[in-house]
C-alpha cells in the first residue's frame, strides 16, 4: 500500500487516515495488480457526529478484494530467447 509492504494475504491492519490508496498486489503464477482504491470515513466519524459518537465503542471496518488473473502458461520460445540471451551478451561484451 502507497509503496510500502505491508503484509501476506489475508492479513488485517489497522489504519490512522482514511483517503484514496495505492496498492500493489502480487502472486507466483498470477499477473501482478496495481491498482488504487478508496476508503471512506464511517458516518459516526463525521464532524460534528464524531464528537458524542467517542463514547461508544465502534469499530470501523474495511474489507478490500482484488483479484488476480493466471499469469500465461504457454512456453517461451527457446529460439527467441537464446537469440536475445546472445545479443544481450554482445551488448555486455563490447567496448564503449
Amino acid at each position: 500500500m502507497n509503496d510500502q509492504e505491508v503484509g501476506r494475504t489475508p492479513f488485517t491492519r489497522d489504519f490512522d487516515w482514511y483517503g484514496r490508496y495505492e496498492v500493489a498486489v502480487r502472486k507466483d503464477g498470477f499477473e501482478s495488480l496495481k491498482t488504487h482504491t478508496s476508503v471512506y470515513a464511517p458516518v459516526w466519524q463525521w464532524v460534528p457526529i464524531d464528537l458524542p459518537m467517542e463514547l461508544f465503542p465502534l469499530t470501523d471496518r474495511h474489507a478490500l478484494q482484488f483479484s488476480l488473473r493466471s499469469a500465461t502458461t504457454q512456453p517461451a520460445d527457446s529460439g527467441a530467447v537464446l537469440a536475445r540471451a546472445l545479443q544481450l551478451q554482445s551488448k555486455l561484451e563490447s567496448p564503449k
